[in-house]
């Protein structure tokens, strides 16, 4: 799913994949700092479908998809109601994860990264600087955020939530810890 459809139209594609899943098949995100090119993107799809082709637990095929949207986020998704989905399996998402990373020269594990929608565009940032935003400016608290926290197909359908909804209102930016040798 590339930058050239728009986004109605990248969710469409994504809701299309998704159909094929039930609603409890598991759900991994993982959103990139940094927007891919299309070429990046295109040889991240082939790697995503190769990887889907041949994802398998102890031995056994996953029913499972990883996928690109929007040129920022991967996207796993498995369906444990039709195979087994194991830490090995798990393992293989990490890896090619950190492939991507490595090959790409992207940062896809900060988890202190947060994606929203502001003015039709997406826009990813740094949790405590939306929260310094917010802070600044209440009426941003309806702006709408990619919920990267979530795990279920289900809540994947309505990931896009007000700030407000989300967990993300409830963590707190990491203190920065000073160690003294005396």
């Amino acid at each position: 799913m590339h930058s050239h459809f728009g986004m109605k139209e990248n969710q469409m594609i994504m809701e299309n994949i998704l159909k094929a899943f039930s609603d409890d098949s598991k759900v991994w995100i993982y959103l990139a700092n940094r927007e891919f090119t299309s070429i990046e993107a295109m040889g991240i799809d082939h790697l995503l479908n190769e990887f889907s082709t041949t994802w398998t637990s102890h031995g056994h095929k996953v029913y499972g998809k990883a996928f690109l949207f929007e040129n920022r986020f991967i996207i796993f998704v498995a369906d444990e109601s039709k195979s087994g989905v194991s830490g090995c399996s798990i393992d293989k998402t990490v890896a090619i994860v950190r492939d991507i990373t490595n090959e790409y020269k992207v940062n896809l594990m900060d988890r202190s990264l947060v994606a929203i929608l502001r003015e039709e565009k997406l826009e990813v940032l740094a949790l405590d600087a939306l929260q310094e935003e917010i802070r600044v400016n209440a009426a941003l608290e309806n702006v709408l955020v990619y919920n990267t926290l979530i795990h279920t197909k289900a809540a994947l359908t309505h990931w896009l939530i007000p700030y407000n909804e989300s967990k993300f209102i409830h963590i707190t930016p990491l203190q920065e810890v000073k160690f003294s040798l005396n």
